[in-house]
């Protein structure tokens, strides 16, 4: 028996669902492989951010795990509300606290489809505290401290 081209198409059709899944669980794999790696190296160090303003309670925390010399932070970020649709959070590395100078430190992208609220980024540069606003979809060049959620010294 020749399979027909219906049969062809739907047999790649599936084929592709399959690998598109695959990939999707390789990633998440390679995620918490790099997340736990990062975690246990003894140069990492943990950040905790504390809600702050009317945006979130005190009691709701995020935390950075910060390793300074592999300029990698992971961000446990399971304790922030969803974002509104068209908003993103957005995390700042503040090189100084007097004055306040924030730099763009990564977006927590895709926080609805993540099954952890973990989020990797690249940190570098001297930094003195962390923090998490919220920012138009796609982030700011600068941070809107009415949006602040939460803030963290190092």
């Amino acid at each position: 028996l020749q399979p027909s081209e219906q049969d062809l198409a739907e047999f790649q059709t599936q084929d592709k669902i399959l690998s598109d899944s695959y990939n999707r669980l390789q990633a998440r794999y390679n995620h918490k492989q790099d997340f736990l790696a990062n975690h246990r190296d003894p140069n990492t160090r943990t950040v905790t951010l504390s809600g702050t303003g009317p945006n979130l309670s005190e009691d709701r925390q995020v935390r950075v795990f910060w390793n300074e010399e592999e300029q990698l932070a992971f961000i446990d970020a399971s304790q922030l509300p969803e974002p509104p649709e068209g908003k993103v959070y957005q995390l700042w590395r503040l090189s100084s606290l007097q004055p306040l100078t924030p730099h763009d430190a990564g977006l927590l992208d895709s926080f609805s489809e993540s099954d952890d609220k973990i989020f990797g980024t690249q940190v570098s540069g001297p930094t003195a505290a962390f923090a998490i606003t919220l920012e138009p979809e796609g982030g700011s060049e600068n941070p809107t401290l009415e949006q602040l959620y939460v803030l963290g010294q190092v």
